[in-house]
């Protein structure tokens, strides 16, 4: 994969997460230091980001940059809407110690729900 190529896939998931996410470019580009038109640039490919801006685009819109530059073996990106990203989110507030506990009780109800579906 060329240079190029590189630029279209980290173009494409940045404006992919943004839209999945619900964040505008304004929005994006005052969490990073940015403005709008950078991010407009960026997200079409145009220019690309200095490192230090794709990693903190990367952190805040949950992108793998491992994937994006073939880093590692899986080349298949996953993407969380904003319904997985809170999941995530509200999973990690749980204390450690009591996470499998939650997950159970989470489980049971989905598969009742599910059963009661049928």
């Amino acid at each position: 994969m060329d240079k190029k190529d590189y630029g279209k896939r980290l173009a494409n998931a940045i404006s992919t997460q943004m839209r999945r996410k619900g964040i505008t470019q304004e929005q994006l580009g005052k969490k990073i230091g940015v403005s709008q038109r950078t991010i407009s640039d960026y997200a079409s490919g145009k220019t690309a980001p200095s490192y230090d801006v794709m990693a903190k685009m990367a952190i805040l819109l949950e992108i793998s940059l491992d994937q994006i530059f073939d880093l590692t073996d899986d080349h298949a990106a996953i993407y969380l809407d904003r319904d997985e990203s809170l999941l995530i989110d509200v999973y990690r507030q749980i204390p450690a110690e009591r996470r499998k506990e939650y997950l159970d009780v989470l489980l049971a109800v989905m598969r009742l729900s599910l059963e009661n579906k049928d």
